[in-house]
Formats: structure tokens, sequence, C-alpha cells
């Protein structure tokens, strides 16, 4: 387990290892204990990911505002 200092609480659920293949992603939403995401449905094909990114803060090095 990782030490995590930034989160309210440990995961309410226990998770092994996923093999991610290639052309999926792994997402996670910002709520770990009550989303519902890739820990209960697994990978998501990259295809299936419609929107873009509009802005990206971190890494501070690579942040970039897209308009």
């Amino acid at each position: 387990m990782q030490n995590e200092d930034f989160i309210l609480g440990p995961p309410s659920y226990d998770m092994s290892p996923m093999y991610v293949p290639e052309n999926y992603v792994f997402v996670m939403g910002d709520n770990r204990n009550k989303s519902y995401d890739s820990h209960i449905w697994g990978p998501l094909p990259a295809r299936n990911i419609l929107g873009r990114s509009v802005l990206r803060y971190w890494p501070l090095t690579r942040r970039k505002y897209s308009s």
C-alpha cells in the first residue's frame, strides 16, 4: 500500500493487481470509495474516451492550457 496522506480515508475495498491491455486505460474517480470506475468494471477502451483535455496542471513542468 502506498503512503497517500492526501486522501480522506483508505479504500473500503480490496483490489488485486490488474492487467491493462494496450489501447485501454485504467480510470479512477476522485472519490475512490464511492466512484463507479475501473476498480469496479475494469479497463476502459481508449476509443471510448470522447473528450479532450483543456487544462493540464500536473506535472508542473508540463503545464498547458488548450483553447
